[in-house]
């Protein structure tokens, strides 16, 4: 990534859910699209994924266990792909 600060930035995106987005974490290169972002919710969601192209994308619900089976599923109010 370039170390000029005009050229990286945050991407939070709010179409994802009805649910407003509480934080993000990550960075992504402007100048080359790549990077990795995950978006927070005060629910205890979070959406990660790489750029470009929303690749890998993932809910997570950090209110359940690391093994349950629903640890990944969707939140109701989002979108579906």
């Amino acid at each position: 990534m370039s170390d000029d600060p005009g050229s990286r930035g945050t991407m939070l995106d709010d179409s994802l859910r009805e649910t407003p987005a509480s934080g993000y974490s990550g960075e992504i290169d402007l100048d080359t699209g790549t990077g990795h972002g995950t978006q927070y919710y005060d629910d205890g969601y979070r959406y990660s994924r790489d750029f470009p192209d929303d690749q890998n994308g993932h809910w997570t619900n950090q209110n359940v266990d690391r093994d349950d089976d629903g640890r990944h599923n969707t939140p109701p109010d989002a979108e579906e792909d």
